[in-house]
This record gives C-alpha cells, sequence and structure tokens, in this order.
C-alpha cells in the first residue's frame, strides 16, 4: 500500500466503510487513518468499531463487516421498493407482504441446514434476511443476490454513488461497482446536467 499517497489510501478505506457500512457520506479523514493504522499497523491484532463497520485484523488477515447495531426490521408491502440498511435496494413484486431483517442467528440455522458451513458467521448475521410470516424465504448475501424467491429483487446499494454522481466521482464509482460486482454506472456529459 505505500506505492500510494496517504490521501489516496484514506480515500481507498473512506469508500470501503461506506460501501460496507450503509453510509451516505465518506466518514472524516481521521477515521479513514485510524482505520488504516488497525489494519496495516504493526500492533496488537483485533476489532475496531467505525462507520457502523467492525474491522477485524488477525496476524494474516484484515476483514471490514457491518457491525449487528441498529439495523433496521422493515414490512414491504405488494409492489413497494425500499432501501434496507443503505446497503440494499429490495423490490417486492409478490402479492404478499414481506418481512425483511438482519439475517441473525436464525439465519445462520437456514443456511447450515442447507450445508453452506464455509461461511464468514458475523458478516452474514448483519446481512438482510427475507420473511414470509415466520419463515426465511431468502439470503441474498451469499453467493450472488439472484437466488431469493420470483417476484423479489435485491441489489446492491452504494448511497455515495447511488444518489448524486458527480463527473469527478465516475472512474471511483467504475471502480467500486466493479468491486462489489454491480452494473456499472452510466456516465453523464456535463452538457446534459440541467441547472435549474
Amino acid at each position: 500500500m505505500e506505492a500510494y499517497s496517504q490521501d489516496a489510501r484514506c480515500l481507498a478505506m473512506g469508500v470501503l466503510l461506506v460501501a460496507l457500512g450503509g453510509q451516505t457520506f465518506l466518514p472524516p479523514s481521521d477515521d479513514c487513518d485510524k482505520a488504516l493504522v488497525h489494519i496495516c499497523g504493526q500492533g496488537a491484532t483485533g476489532r475496531m468499531n467505525l462507520s457502523r463497520c467492525i474491522i477485524q485484523r488477525s496476524t494474516s488477515t484484515a476483514m471490514i463487516y457491518r457491525e449487528m447495531r441498529s439495523l433496521p426490521d422493515v414490512m414491504v408491502a405488494a409492489g413497494e421498493e425500499i432501501i434496507w440498511d443503505g446497503r440494499y435496494t429490495i423490490v417486492n413484486g409478490r402479492e404478499n407482504a414481506i418481512r425483511i431483517s438482519a439475517c441473525g442467528d436464525d439465519g445462520l440455522s437456514v443456511l447450515q441446514s442447507a450445508g453452506l458451513e464455509n461461511i464468514h458467521r458475523a458478516s452474514v448475521k448483519s446481512s438482510p434476511a427475507l420473511w414470509l410470516q415466520d419463515v426465511i424465504i431468502g439470503i441474498p448475501a451469499i453467493k450472488d443476490h439472484a437466488k431469493v424467491p420470483a417476484g423479489i429483487q435485491v441489489t446492491r446499494h452504494v448511497a455515495l454513488f447511488d444518489h448524486i454522481l458527480s463527473e469527478y466521482e465516475q472512474v471511483l464509482a467504475a471502480s467500486v461497482a466493479k468491486l462489489f460486482g454491480l452494473q456499472g454506472y452510466k456516465r453523464f456529459p456535463v452538457n446534459q446536467i440541467h441547472k435549474n
């Protein structure tokens, strides 16, 4: 990482924290510096909380995932579209309302009974689970978002770029889209922006 300037490293860390934590704005650069010191430092291993994320460092790996605090538990009516936790856009095209909550221990049990053992438990626990009445009908965080029941669409949402995307952020947004397996962002020529 030494090949990049401190500003570039801070920006990369900020974008990761925003995307994984579901935030709309980049964290302060001091927070990004703390996260970089924690991940790249020569000190003790451990965890830290920052921007709704857990940054966990061991002797050989570093992981960033959404913490289990303040995760929404919402009903999504038939035909409704919501942004869940600032990280996922969920469209309910079914005839019945569905509930969206954190996967938690119930979701882990469903995954383990389906034979999925090689998962990062803490990360999956903070991912959305789709419920119909009291039964989990889908956990879209595993492998790909397409494995959800018919009539429900789940896509990653990166609020930093999904609300307003300036010309200066287009290359960064394209890189983040590629990293998270998202559809690329459309480029808009500056002369097509309305100045109303």
